[in-house]
Formats: structure tokens, C-alpha cells, sequence
């Protein structure tokens, strides 16, 4: 099993649509082969607080994901945070971050940019 784990601060009325499109690509991941689960929440004490968590049936399959086009797109969802991100992975017995990204993605920025 491996899991991702997603928190960010959204700019100052944009939380609904930031949270839509974090919505929208839980759904995606949601049939993607090997995601047990998707949610995305919102804290109860800061709205702006949103948080994605995901669980894979395996390593790999969490490492495809992190290769594909709609993880991408909750990249590019990172560059619009209030302040930095906290992204983390747990697989293979490790908690990863950002590197985890660079190593599965080569040479292209983690971020998107």
C-alpha cells in the first residue's frame, strides 16, 4: 500500500475553485488502476486549508500516477498555494516529498516549472 498526502493554503477567495479542481482530479484518480481511495477535504478551522489524501494498491502503482498527465495537473495546483505545500508520499517503507516526484519524473520540475 502507498499513500499520498496532499495539504495546501489557497489564496484569499479562492478556495472553492481551488477545491473543485482538487475534487475533479480525486474523481479521475478514483478509476485509475490500483487507487484504493481519493478525498479531498477542507479543514473545518480554515477553509483555505485543503487537503488531498490518496491510497494505492502498490508502489507502482502510485509511481505511474505520479508520471501521469493528471498528476501533473495537481502540480500546477501547487505553484497557486498561499505558502508552501506540504506533499508526502509514504512507499517502499519511506516518507518522500518533492524528490520522490524529481527522481520518478527525470529531469522535469517538480513543481511544473
Amino acid at each position: 500500500m502507498a499513500h499520498l498526502a496532499l495539504t495546501l493554503l489557497v489564496p484569499q477567495g479562492q478556495a472553492a475553485e481551488m477545491a473543485e479542481a482538487l475534487r475533479s482530479l480525486s474523481r479521475r484518480a478514483q478509476l485509475d488502476r490500483g487507487c484504493g481511495s481519493s478525498e479531498v477535504y477542507a479543514s473545518l478551522e480554515d477553509q483555505s486549508r485543503l487537503s488531498l489524501q490518496q491510497e494505492w494498491e502498490a508502489d507502482a502503482d502510485l509511481a505511474r500516477y505520479v508520471r501521469s498527465d493528471d498528476f501533473t495537473a495537481v502540480l500546477s495546483l501547487l505553484d497557486l498555494a498561499a505558502a508552501p505545500p506540504v506533499l508526502e508520499f509514504q512507499c517502499a517503507g519511506q516518507k518522500r516529498g518533492l524528490d520522490y516526484v524529481a527522481e520518478l519524473r527525470g529531469a522535469q520540475s517538480p513543481a511544473g516549472s
